[in-house]
């Protein structure tokens, strides 16, 4: 987990700490209502290209749907399904495989993109490859492993989908003080130093004339695989946490006197805080989900 931390709004302090403990003891006072997502939404897989010119990115929709975008095939083959299976492996895709039931066969796309939607009853729970598939001649057209959207920012950044290097949660390649794990959750820039992605907390009034603090900052709007995290402090020693995003669940838990707003257009979150004292202190959080 990485934070970053946030002096009073009266200081021109900002500090970044990487965390090896969370301490914050949550409060939740609000759960949003909105359905529970599925959590592998956004996931995606790139496909190889083995025959007919097949190539694209298929995104994971929901439990039993994906989408495939800029995608290419010339339309031939035998008997042509979309398969998902456990691993993108031959066996896999042959012993332990859920055939969906568009054919494709005579269909030629060119850069466009289509919905598929598995069998009634089943879901891709557990299955993480998918795979263009000649059924007759069981023949791998294109196929590709799921990777959450970390690891597809990780191979786009650093080449690799692993933890491990400079492409790893708590390194700091470019050495601005900001581990990747914070820069990938605000949107900096992990090969170029850039310093805190935070600002300190602004000044508000609330109705009723009542001072708060407000802390904004930006966010990536498809990670669904991090939480967001805001701790209070009153003498940087001692933080409670008092809100918390689960963006692989959707669920927001605010402490007493903290209100927010995930405006997931503009990719920022606004909490406003009007608990804390004026000499109080703020730090962002970023926990992978697991």
């Amino acid at each position: 987990m990485n934070a970053a931390s946030l002096a009073p709004a009266n200081s021109l302090r900002t500090r970044l700490i990487a965390l090896t403990l969370v301490t914050g003891v949550l409060l939740p006072s609000l759960v949003n209502a909105q359905a529970t997502p599925y959590p592998r939404a956004g996931w995606q897989a790139t496909l190889t290209t083995n025959a007919h010119g097949v190539r694209g990115t298929v995104t994971i929709v929901d439990a039993d749907t994906f989408r495939i975008d800029n995608f290419y095939y010339d339309g031939g083959g035998i008997n042509v399904h979309f398969i998902v299976a456990p691993q993108d492996t031959r066996t896999s895709f042959v012993s332990n495989r859920i055939v969906t039931d568009r054919n494709f066969l005579g269909t030629a796309f060119s850069g466009g993109s289509a919905t598929v939607d598995l069998p009634t009853g089943t879901t891709l729970d557990g299955h993480n490859a998918v795979s263009l598939w000649c059924i007759p001649a069981s023949a791998n057209f294109g196929s590709g492993t799921f990777r959450s959207p970390l690891e597809v920012w990780r191979q786009a950044t650093f080449g690799t989908v692993t933890n491990s290097g400079n492409a790893a949660n708590a390194a700091d390649s470019d050495r601005d003080g900001v581990p990747n794990l914070l820069e990938y959750a605000t949107r900096t820039d992990p090969i170029s130093a850039s310093g805190s992605p935070l600002k300190a907390p602004s000044n508000v009034i609330l109705p009723g004339s009542v001072p708060a603090r407000q802390l904004t900052f930006n966010i990536r709007s498809n990670a669904n695989d991090i939480h967001y995290v805001i701790q209070r402090s009153l003498d940087l020693r001692t933080w409670t946490e008092v809100y918390r995003n689960n963006r692989s669940t959707g669920a927001i838990s605010r402490a007493a006197g903290v209100t927010s707003v995930e405006d997931h257009s503009a990719q920022t979150i606004a909490v406003t805080d009007s608990a804390a004292a004026t000499s109080a202190f703020w730090r962002l959080v970023i926990e992978p989900a697991t």
